[in-house]
């Protein structure tokens, strides 16, 4: 997902001038476009902090299951 992320950046930025109707555009005619892959990626790096603490929380809660499920074959 990753790569498919780099391409549709790496893509938006080659392709900026075509879109924006010119050969040559000042500075700040990119500010919208740097903005948009700011805010994505941002947004990305989010998505994936939520869902490894999301990932990481459920594996802790197994990894209680399996220890009160150990600690209760040992006691019988």
């Amino acid at each position: 997902m990753s790569k498919r992320l780099a391409a549709l950046v790496a893509t938006l930025i080659l392709l900026t001038p075509a879109m924006l109707g010119s050969s040559h555009t000042e500075g700040e005619d990119y500010l919208p476009f740097l903005f948009a892959v700011f805010a994505v990626t941002w947004m990305a790096f989010f998505g994936y902090a939520f869902f490894m603490t999301r990932k990481q929380a459920d594996l802790k809660r197994e990894i209680d299951i399996l220890r009160q499920s150990i600690e209760e074959s040992e006691g019988t």
